[in-house]
């Protein structure tokens, strides 16, 4: 329940509670010796929710400090897992160490983060999806803009209806249509009218 108020203060930009709120309860909730993989999985869910809170806050050097130990976690459980309405493991370790990168501006680092997704991932098609605009809008910062316009197509396929609603794909494409003003791919082109982008 302390996760989702936390994660919930995270989506409101209340950072520095959801930060605290999480890293509390993690504390509370650490075991030291054997533990069961739900209590891990539960244990390293806070760290990553701190983590994310924390990047969110550009607070790098206390996102890192989260991740860290979350990864420890993550390399003890060996797998995926969702234990009470909560998705944690090897898989969503990566994409949040990724959005860490990304939102505090650190676009290599979240590309070479992501090299290490798990090729069979457990995570839900929504996270997937977030995970694939998070590559895509660091390729597209750091001028790759074959890789940023190729993964958002991918990610159109894979999942339509979330990309239609989400502003990050948007942005990459906006960004792509103005670095290419004079010469517009079709596909381009096509993927900017489907997401309501601008391209005149």
């Amino acid at each position: 329940m302390r996760g989702s108020v936390a994660w919930q203060l995270l989506v409101q930009g209340r950072y520095d509670e959801a930060v605290r709120i999480a890293t509390s309860t993690a504390e509370r909730t650490e075991s030291r010796g054997d533990a069961a993989p739900e209590h891990l999985a539960a244990y390293g869910s806070l760290l990553i929710t701190g983590a994310t809170a924390a990047g969110r806050a550009r607070k790098v050097g206390e996102a890192t400090s989260l991740l860290q130990p979350a990864g420890e976690v993550a390399d003890r459980i060996g797998y995926d897992r969702n234990d009470y309405e909560t998705a944690f493991g090897p898989s969503q370790l990566v994409m949040q160490t990724v959005d860490v990168h990304v939102v505090t501006e650190n676009y290599t680092k979240a590309l070479d983060a992501a090299k290490m997704m798990p090729r069979e991932t457990g995570l839900p098609l929504a996270s997937s999806a977030r995970h694939l605009a998070d590559r895509a809008y660091a390729h597209a910062r750091l001028g790759h803009d074959q890789e940023a316009l190729d993964i958002p197509l991918v990610m159109e396929r894979a999942a339509p209806d979330w990309v239609q609603y989400q502003t990050l794909p948007r942005l990459v494409v906006a960004e792509l249509v103005e670095n290419h003003r004079r010469r517009v791919t079709s596909k381009l082109l096509g993927l900017a009218a489907r997401l309501g982008v601008n391209t005149t």
